[in-house]
């Protein structure tokens, strides 16, 4: 099984690969920046990675590393206070997700047959 290959092509965040020999869902380090990315597909030699970083930089010919491991993120209880992106990096508090609304079901009131009308 080959680790190493190459950028055969970039387009956008898909990157087709040559020269690894990966199994579906890998994850995958793309470029000189070792990007994180993920096998969505093998046709023959080809590897179609979806990767989940900014590809500008990223060019034909740069290297590719297969890890053999399926992306994975580590459960407890830090998941419970934060929010995390696709290869789990902390966006924001979780308390702050989210704005609090006040719920339309108060200002519901009905017309004379029962029926819901707007105030």
């Amino acid at each position: 099984m080959s680790t190493e290959g190459v950028i055969y092509r970039v387009a956008g965040p898909v990157v087709t690969a040559t020269g690894i020999s990966p199994k579906m869902y890998d994850v995958v380090h793309v470029g000189n920046e070792q990007l994180m990315g993920e096998v969505i597909k093998i046709v023959g030699e080809y590897s179609i990675i979806q990767v989940y970083e900014d590809t500008d930089n990223v060019k034909p010919g740069e290297p590719v590393t297969n890890t053999g491991r399926p992306l994975s993120v580590e459960l407890g209880p830090g998941l419970l206070t934060s929010v995390y992106d696709g290869i789990h990096e902390v966006r924001r508090a979780h308390h702050n997700a989210l704005p609090r609304k006040r719920s339309v079901c108060q200002h519901v009131q009905r017309d004379p047959r029962g029926r819901p009308r707007a105030v």
